[in-house]
């Protein structure tokens, strides 16, 4: 999705800041852009937008194939980032290796530089990625809550001095108690 949104903004860029494709790139969360297949949006139901001088109800359908024809270099991102989605989304932890690297391979051939930029780093994390699919069941959410706690701790407290203090109180909030305080910390909190 960040490959596809800067490739969306170097367009927009191209384009002159009056012109109409400026205007239609120019929604950072056009909904044009998201899943084909998702069940969010309901794409055969109206939407209200500027059209000629005045309002007017399109498919929103519609809308995504109009954005698309913008630009083939436009259609060939959203094409690969489909493609990637529906590769994970179907992958076994046998085929995904060879299927992540043909995704890979695709984006190279595409030469959008933003892509290359997306396969260059799934390729580098490739063994990691690839056992992800071991098991689904299995998820980083437990880690990455932890480390939004220790930031939202750090923040509250607009920083600490002491990476000793601040190591303290971090596991007193994560644990609800103190434990393993050496006699230097101790010593520091009286």
């Amino acid at each position: 999705m960040e490959a596809l949104d800067k490739v969306r903004i170097r367009l927009q860029k191209e384009y002159g800041y009056n012109s109409k494709e400026y205007r239609m790139l120019k929604n950072k969360k056009n909904v044009t852009l998201l899943r084909k297949y998702s069940n969010d949006i309901e794409w055969f139901t109206y939407t209200k937008r500027y059209k000629n001088g005045h309002m007017a109800d399109i498919l929103r359908y519609d809308l995504r194939e109009e954005l698309l024809n913008i630009n083939k270099e436009l259609k060939q991102a959203y094409i690969l980032k489909e493609l990637f989605f529906d590769t994970v989304k179907h992958l076994e932890y046998l085929d995904a290796e060879e299927e992540l690297k043909e995704w890979i391979n695709v984006c190279k051939d595409s030469k959008i530089e933003e892509f290359e930029e997306a396969s260059k780093t799934i390729e580098n994390w490739l063994p990691y990625i690839v056992n992800s699919f071991i098991d689904e069941r299995f998820s980083n959410g437990f880690t990455e809550g932890l480390n939004n706690k220790i930031k939202v701790i750090k923040r509250i407290a607009f920083g600490y001095k002491n990476f000793d203090f601040f190591r303290l109180r971090t596991m007193y909030i994560l644990n609800g108690k103190i434990s393993g305080i050496s006699k230097k910390c101790r010593n520091r909190k009286k």
